[in-house]
């Protein structure tokens, strides 16, 4: 009963005025983690069975664009300032996922300007790992918090219905630190490849391929695979778009120097280019990343 009066505080506390709410998030944060809301406060919509769910993680990534009227600087600012410290005050929020990160983009070194593809549309990249439960994903975008908090904050920096949501599955194919220079690839099929056929291949033979390019792979810290789950998605309801990405590419690397030094090497160049054209289709949307955890938590799975 102590936790549940304390809960309803809590709330009350985030729908005070924002100074107020400034004042208290820190607290609330901390709050929160201590005490997950009670089973009774959960309204849940269950988008995918357990059942027929493959056991890998599933995450979403957002490609986000900026307001018109506001500068790059404008929207990191308002991003993680105060749309990044929002999303984990919210219960709901924490309840649908474990892991909140937003990549911000960095500019493509001069020495890859000729092989990396980087789209001047997008602004920033969020990044979200779903908790599953017994009966499947909670869609936060049907929780009272996301009308609520949600939708008004990000009127004041995003372009909402410009932006566009991939939802995937995680791979981990080298494990490793989260830290350094992040590199973010946003894939598309070759003509003739089907989901499963795309998975099959980069996961099977492109994976396997880099792996022996010891120049290259030497200098990678973590790499991560997201397989497309087009069946997840449901888009911002009716706000969002979706791109027909197949996946997306994660790598981590100690530094932009190790970034470029894998990237050009000559026999990364000769070996994996040339296989790429087997299951891509150009161009791939390519970024270099300074990546932000706003939440990480144990995932929730019951």
């Amino acid at each position: 009963m102590w936790v549940e009066r304390r809960w309803k505080l809590s709330l009350a506390f985030l729908r005070t005025p924002h100074t107020l709410r400034l004042r208290h998030r820190k607290l609330l944060i901390h709050f929160c983690a201590c005490h997950p809301p009670p089973k009774k406060h959960t309204f849940i919509t269950v988008i995918h069975n357990h059942a027929t769910m493959e056991s890998y993680p599933p995450a979403r990534f957002t490609l986000l664009k900026r307001r018109p009227d506001l500068t790059r600087d404008q929207f990191n600012t308002h991003w993680h300032g105060v749309h990044g410290t929002l999303l984990p005050s919210l219960p709901d929020f924490r309840r649908c996922h474990h892991r909140y990160i937003q990549n911000h983009i960095l500019p493509i070194p001069a020495s890859l300007e000729q092989k990396l593809t980087q789209d001047p549309r997008w602004d920033g990249i969020a990044q979200t790992f779903q908790n599953v439960y017994e009966t499947g994903i909670i869609d936060f975008f049907d929780q009272p918090d996301f009308p609520n908090f949600v939708l008004p904050d990000e009127a004041k920096f995003l372009d909402s219905p410009a932006s566009t949501t991939t939802y995937t599955r995680q791979r981990v194919i080298k494990d490793g630190p989260v830290r350094g220079v992040k590199y973010l690839a946003f894939l598309r099929s070759a003509d003739g490849l089907d989901q499963d056929a795309f998975s099959d291949y980069w996961l099977n033979k492109h994976a396997a391929l880099i792996k022996g390019i010891k120049p290259f792979w030497s200098r990678v810290t973590r790499y991560c695979q997201y397989h497309a789950r087009p069946e997840l998605f449901r888009g911002s309801s009716e706000m969002n778009q979706s791109e027909a990405f197949a996946g997306v590419a994660e790598i981590y690397f100690d530094s932009i120097e190790d970034l470029e030094a894998a990237l050009n090497d000559p026999e990364y160049v000769s070996v994996a280019h040339p296989d790429a054209k087997n299951f891509l289709k150009g161009p791939s949307l390519h970024f270099i990343i300074e990546d932000y955890p706003m939440l990480d938590s144990e995932a929730v799975s019951s």
